[in-house]
């Protein structure tokens, strides 16, 4: 068996840990849909949560509840630029005062640059 490494977390990889419904206590699958193109390259999407071929709530445990979750999931969505288009607006960059203590998304918490998963 492999060994098991540990590397800096990414924000790239805190976004696909926030985003599986596995960090709820759910288990999902066909979330994205793959096609190949003419060019022989292969595409994938992701799909509404109205599309997935399976979504089993509450089936093991969880760091958040599945409420947390949902809120987090219209969180996220509402600080992406890409998925929102120009409607809102995206957080601050740098925040000064009382606001530049940690920001929080329920289960993960960050302090000095680093994200922190719950214990």
């Amino acid at each position: 068996m492999g060994d098991l490494v540990w590397n800096e977390l990414t924000y790239s990889r805190t976004l696909e840990v926030l985003h599986n419904p596995c960090y709820a206590g759910a288990y999902a699958l066909g979330r994205t849909r793959q096609r190949k193109l003419g060019s022989g390259r292969r595409t994938t999407r992701k799909l509404a949560r109205s599309e997935w071929s399976v979504l089993l709530r509450d089936l093991h445990p969880s760091y958040i509840s599945w409420e947390d979750f949902e809120e987090n999931q219209r969180h996220l969505y509402g600080n992406n630029w890409r998925t929102r288009g120009s409607q809102g607006t995206t957080p601050p960059r740098e925040r000064t005062g009382a606001a530049a203590g940690p920001r929080a998304v329920r289960g993960v918490r960050q302090a000095h640059g680093r994200t922190l998963l719950p214990e």
